[in-house]
């Protein structure tokens, strides 16, 4: 494949996703994508073949791209505890706006979700953090609890805070909202590490 053509073909795919997540895949037709793209159909039907296919590699770089996003947290050396990579990854959540949006729609759409792979998304990252904050006697499949928990909660705070009814929420009833969430967040952290060394003391 051609530069020309992989550069096409990202445009193809950066056009699929926003529309697949602001319109969802049955809302969105290939003429909206292709004029998006700034492509004709027989370029899209040349890379993809179907709309569908389109639909299954979008889902499959959101998800690496998520994958991607929770690694370079990971690896950040400022970050030292649970909490700070946690309200870090909130942070990064936030900043992208409408595309980690759309890719939390792309996620829920299980249909077009690709292999996850031999462990929960965020578990291997998470578990740097853990074993700086729990005591060795907490089993490591109580890891993937914390981890479920925690991403549970981060994607569902960040999709209420770009949300047009979450922020209206949040503008009545949380004016402080960045705050308020984060002071959430460290809350959560804490009360789930200090129960699983409370647990397994």
């Amino acid at each position: 494949m051609t530069e020309a053509q992989i550069d096409t073909k990202k445009k193809i795919i950066e056009a699929a996703s926003y529309l697949f997540g602001v319109k969802g895949f049955d809302g969105t037709s290939t003429r909206e994508i292709g004029r998006r793209a700034g492509v004709n159909i027989s370029s899209l039907n040349y890379h993809f073949k179907s709309k569908q296919n389109l639909m299954e590699e979008v889902a499959f770089f959101a998800c690496e791209e998520f994958k991607l996003k929770l690694k370079a947290v990971a690896l950040n050396p400022d970050l030292k505890t649970t909490a700070d990579y946690a309200l870090h990854l909130y942070s990064i959540f936030l900043d992208d706006g409408y595309k980690c949006l759309n890719e939390f729609k792309l996620f829920l759409d299980a249909k077009h979700f690709p292999d996850l792979g031999e462990t929960p998304m965020g578990l291997n990252e998470i578990t740097i953090f853990l074993k700086r904050d729990l005591n060795p006697k907490v089993p490591e499949v109580e890891y993937q609890w914390v981890n479920n928990v925690l991403l549970s909660y981060l994607v569902h705070t960040a999709i209420v805070s770009m949300s047009g009814v979450g922020k209206q929420y949040i503008e009545k009833f949380l004016p402080d909202k960045q705050n308020t969430s984060k002071e959430y967040i460290k809350q959560l952290v804490d009360t789930l590490v200090r129960d699983l060394n409370f647990r397994y003391q």
